[in-house]
């Protein structure tokens, strides 16, 4: 999602704050849960643990109703390092993950069983 955003946006000019907080947050999830095996996908919760004092930045335009407009206030060379420097973490953490790549029988089962469940709402 993160190399998507970045391709399809961010390198084709479309760089506003919402799509640089989409390939931020894609990164930072992403790395998270290689790193610990939960799924935190809020980036003010991910940004706690990862402090980058830009997102942090983009967080505050976003919030003021300008996360559409095309960035202005920070510059865009040291989010595109940032980016990559998180696209270097993301492969490391990867290789690093104790995460199994296929799941169990089991594992699908106990999936399909608690998707049924909650869609049932139980």
């Amino acid at each position: 999602m993160a190399q998507f955003n970045y391709k399809k946006f961010i390198l084709t000019g479309r760089n506003t704050v919402k799509k640089y907080l989409y390939v931020f947050r894609g990164l930072m999830a992403g790395i998270y849960c290689l790193q610990t095996g939960l799924i935190k996908p809020n980036i003010e919760e991910l940004n706690k643990h990862f402090k980058i004092k830009e997102v942090t930045k983009l967080l505050e335009i976003k919030r003021a109703g300008l996360e559409n407009e095309p960035l202005k206030d920070l510059e865009e060379g040291v989010l595109d390092s940032l980016i990559k420097g998180l696209f270097d973490k993301i492969d490391e953490a990867y290789l690093k993950c104790k995460i199994p790549e296929i799941p169990t029988d089991e594992e699908v089962e106990e999936l399909d069983k608690f998707l049924i469940n909650l869609r049932l709402g139980e």
